[in-house]
């Protein structure tokens, strides 16, 4: 009897940390992206002087990037910044009003019909 419960146990013990070092184990999964899309060219390089710009800061933070070299290096990767993001907004000029309309549908999802909110807000009368 001791023996039945070992084996079960170890293969519970094994199938849990199979589930768990699965994901470790299986390469990413990688978004598909035009390579030779300009636009997503310009969205690489956003995404990395955005990493520098962190990691510039946590610098700083840690003392190993002095004050004035701090300000000179933020500057200069802010403006890159800056005017990646210009570059982008022209490429894709629909783009910049996806928030707006995305903020739209969200409020249109969440708008309550008026007889439900007045029956929310009138408390059912209680009995005695």
């Amino acid at each position: 009897m001791l023996w039945l419960t070992l084996l079960l146990a170890t293969i519970v013990s094994v199938l849990a940390v199979g589930y768990v070092v699965w994901p470790l184990l299986r390469p990413p999964e990688s978004p598909q992206v035009d390579e030779d899309d300009p636009l997503a060219e310009l969205l690489g390089r956003k995404d990395a002087l955005l990493r520098a710009i962190k990691e510039l800061e946590f610098d700083h933070q840690v003392g190993k990037v002095d004050d004035e070299t701090f300000q000179r290096l933020d500057q200069e990767l802010r403006r890159q910044a800056l005017v990646l993001l210009k570059r982008i907004e022209q490429m894709a000029p629909e783009s910049t009003g996806l928030d707006r309309q995305l903020e739209e549908a969200i409020a249109r999802h969440r708008r309550v019909p008026e007889p439900a909110r007045q029956e929310v807000a009138q408390p059912a009368p209680q009995g005695s």
